[in-house]
């Protein structure tokens, strides 16, 4: 017997029960923004995605026990728009999925003939009841054979190391633990020792042949970081694919840095060449010979991170960069106008992206976060990279006053960051089980707790 809304009963619990009051009215709050709808029915349909991606989460743990127990289940439009929505609020999405399915469900637009044809929500229905809470008639009935997206809509298989499916309804989804790209941060990246075939031949028209391909292992924002040894020299590329229907993360990442750099060749690698064909961007910068810094008490590079972080905030922030301090932390604090400013911004100057050359010069790589702001985020993000290399808050804290912008920062906003900043890794900490994001929670913890009590 085919499953409708007129053979199953409206009862169940409530689906506001599924998440903690606070998480559920942000999503409501944000449904209304967009929608204008009434409360009431923003939180109906609010409700009505939590109990299909509940379904998602049980379908998923159970096929991870026997692959047979897999049903394609699709939300409908309406259930769709809220989908959407939720994915935007992180602080909530990223946990709910781990509460549902252990795992993150990913959103990515389908429209085939299983939707079509009606018989993939004829399968949702029943699904939706297993999960004890209500179905309401409203946002199910009289939708078959529609869909998030329009018609031509297709989708990319999933990348190495994930696992997906041909679809969960009108939006197909992929479990995998979240990238950095997702949470921000710095991340292992896979060692390929290879270029994809005609990446390399416009490399190459670049440099001459590849003779080696050296791969670096730590860092993100790109799917290859290498340094590839020519019969020109050295040279060292990041490369990442996009999407099928736009950039993805890592390209726009790179294209932010790519602007940046003719601003800041004083401090970084120039680039020297970029090759975008098909899939893939690619950006070649000239090589540097140097080693991490060392920024433990005592040690001479701080004095070089100081002069470098002196003369970036005296650098006119080029109109290049348009990702703005205040837009970028807007899901972490209530308030963002206290980042607002046109200081030039690194973000994310740890001893890795500081490199020191045999005659002392300092070279700060990886601009993928460059940032237009208020000066003294520089330092808040900067001190967590301290105080891993083994200095205390109050040192940390003290090495830090030699710059105006932070001596001249209001406290209240400083704290406001330092809160919002801890709290973001607090929460990305708790959804991943990875050892650099642990600890990168515990030190923006540590210095939040030190600014707490320094308040008092």
């Amino acid at each position: 017997m085919t499953a409708t809304l007129e053979n199953v009963t409206p009862i169940g619990r409530d689906p506001r029960e599924l998440l903690p009051a606070r998480a559920f009215a942000l999503l409501v709050d944000d449904f209304r923004k967009m929608s204008h709808a009434s409360h009431d029915y923003c939180s109906r349909v609010v409700g009505q995605n939590l109990v299909f991606l509940k379904a998602v989460g049980s379908i998923r743990r159970a096929e991870r026990r026997d692959p047979r127990d897999y049903v394609r289940i699709v939300p409908t439009p309406p259930v769709d728009e809220a989908w959407h929505l939720s994915l935007q609020r992180t602080e909530v999405y990223v946990p709910m999925s781990y509460l549902f399915a252990e795992s993150f469900i990913h959103h990515r637009p389908v429209m085939d003939e299983d939707i079509r044809s009606g018989a993939a929500l004829a399968r949702t229905i029943p699904r939706l009841h297993r999960t004890g809470y209500f179905v309401d008639p409203e946002f199910w009935e009289g939708e078959a054979g529609t869909s998030c997206c329009r018609p031509s809509a297709t989708t990319r298989t999933a990348g190495t190391g994930a696992r997906s499916w041909t679809g969960v309804g009108a939006c197909r989804w992929t479990a995998r633990s979240p990238s950095a790209s997702d949470l921000g941060g710095t991340r292992v990246r896979t060692r390929r020792t290879s270029l994809p075939e005609h990446l390399r031949r416009e490399i190459e028209a670049e440099t001459g042949p590849v003779l080696r391909v050296e791969p670096l292992s730590k860092g993100n924002h790109a799917d290859i970081a290498a340094t590839l040894h020519t019969s020109g020299g050295r040279v060292f590329v990041k490369a990442a694919r996009k999407l099928v229907d736009r950039d993805s993360p890592e390209v726009m990442s790179l294209r932010r840095e790519a602007s940046a750099n003719p601003f800041v060749c004083e401090f970084a690698p120039r680039l020297r060449w970029r090759v975008e064909t098909g899939e893939w961007l690619a950006l070649g910068f000239e090589y540097v010979d140097g080693r991490p810094a060392d920024f433990s008490p005592g040690s001479p590079d701080l004095e070089a991170l100081a002069k470098t972080v002196h003369a970036v905030q005296e650098t006119p922030c080029p109109d290049a960069v348009r990702m703005s301090a205040e837009r970028r932390w807007q899901r972490y604090a209530d308030d963002t106008t206290p980042l607002a400013g046109d200081a030039l911004l690194h973000t994310d100057l740890n001893e890795d992206n500081f490199i020191i050359t045999p005659d002392g010069r300092a070279h700060v790589v990886d601009w993928a976060f460059v940032t237009r702001g208020a000066a003294w985020l520089e330092l808040v993000l900067l001190i967590p990279w301290l105080l891993k290399a083994g200095h205390t808050p109050r040192e940390a804290d003290a090495w830090a006053a030699r710059f105006p912008s932070w001596l001249h920062a209001p406290e209240a906003d400083v704290d406001m960051f330092t809160a919002a900043f801890a709290e973001q890794w607090r929460t990305a900490a708790g959804s991943r089980d990875d050892d650099w994001v642990r600890l990168h929670a515990e030190l923006t913890g540590r210095w939040a707790a030190y600014r707490l009590e320094r308040s008092r």
